[in-house]
């Protein structure tokens, strides 16, 4: 589920650079994207666009194995 969700995550427009994914011990995927594209967006506005476009993307099974996926720009993950 790693892959698909990276692959989809690139066919979003987010750079392998900026895509940061690991499976969990339960084997689910979890993780974030930190991009410039975040910046001036709240945190809830990030998530609901994210998910949006990942339920357009992913089918309710794959879905379920996504555990989180943060959204931060570089700022953010440098502080």
């Amino acid at each position: 589920m790693e892959r698909r969700l990276r692959e989809v995550l690139r066919e979003l427009g987010y750079a392998d650079g900026e895509i940061f994914l690991e499976v969990t011990g339960g084997g689910k995927v979890a993780g974030y994207i930190m991009s410039e594209a975040f910046r001036g967006e709240s945190q809830i506005d990030r998530q609901e666009q994210l998910w949006a476009k990942l339920r357009q993307h992913l089918d309710p099974d794959e879905l379920a194995q996504v555990v989180a996926v943060l959204t931060m720009t570089p700022t953010e993950v440098a502080s």
